[in-house]
């Protein structure tokens, strides 16, 4: 008898499948529509990664534009003329709204208040570029999984359409419908999971960039005031945030009384 080694044996046992294999068959398995959850990952991922890199506290609100502001707010003129340079080297959110604040100084409060605060809208609109996008993607994938597994069903039930198929079924074309409906299903969930959890991410960090810039900007506006002998009126008017609405007055304030 011929002695077979561990060896021999190991080599002809069949390898398990790897991952990338496993993959593959589970985007075959979902037909079609896997496809196009797929394109929503590929999508997704780049999005994400894309803003994960751009909205980095110290892209949007550099450290050194906070301390320059922090010293300027006082209105010493040599601060504030810091401040000016840092904010033309810049191209940081805050340094274009700051440049917007000295580029209005010589305006009335008024005009100053309403330019920054229109500026600051702006930079909070393209800090928010790809988050419409994340939200299509978190639509269409499940719709997509969903109508993947409607397909995969008629699949299964078409087989059963004839008489033929009723006497001798192929198991076969059962298995792939029903194999389609489940892959598409767990596929379009897939995706559409780390992306609402990305979005919510984004958008809080978003929401905090937007209220310390509000107290900044304010601190700006301030310290432009002070050095021009005006401390006054701006002294306890902040910059209302893009993101946060402006407190309503209720009826249950009161008009100033006359006098008797």
């Amino acid at each position: 008898m011929e002695r077979i080694s561990v060896f021999t044996i190991l080599a002809q046992a069949e390898a398990p499948p790897s991952p990338a294999d496993q993959l593959g068959a589970f985007v075959q398995g979902g037909g079609v529509f896997m496809l196009f959850i797929l394109l929503c990952s590929l999508v997704a991922t780049g999005l994400i990664i894309h803003r994960f890199l751009s909205l980095r506290w110290h892209n949007a609100i550099p450290n050194v534009m906070d301390v320059l502001i922090n010293q300027a707010k006082e209105g010493k003129p040599e601060a504030v003329k810091s401040l000016e340079k840092e904010a033309e080297k810049q191209r940081s959110p805050l340094a274009r709204t700051v440049s917007v604040a000295f580029g209005l100084r010589d305006q009335n409060s008024d005009s100053i208040r309403s330019g920054v605060e229109a500026a600051a809208r702006e930079e909070i609109v393209k800090l928010q570029n790809g988050l419409p996008a994340m939200e299509v993607i978190i639509t269409i994938a499940p719709l997509l999984g969903l109508l993947g597994t409607v397909s995969g069903l008629i699949s299964v039930f078409g087989v059963f359409g004839g008489s033929q198929a009723l006497e001798d079924p192929d198991p076969a074309l059962i298995a792939a419908g029903i194999a389609e409906a489940l892959y598409t299903t767990i596929g379009g969930l897939a995706v559409a999971v780390p992306v609402v959890i990305a979005h919510s991410y984004f958008n809080k960090k978003i929401e905090r960039m937007a209220v310390r810039m509000e107290v900044l900007l304010g601190a700006v506006i301030n310290g432009l005031a002070r050095s021009k002998g005006k401390p006054g009126p701006l002294t306890d008017v902040p910059i209302p945030s893009p993101l946060i609405p402006p407190p309503k007055l209720g009826s249950h304030a009161k008009p100033p009384s006359g006098k008797k």
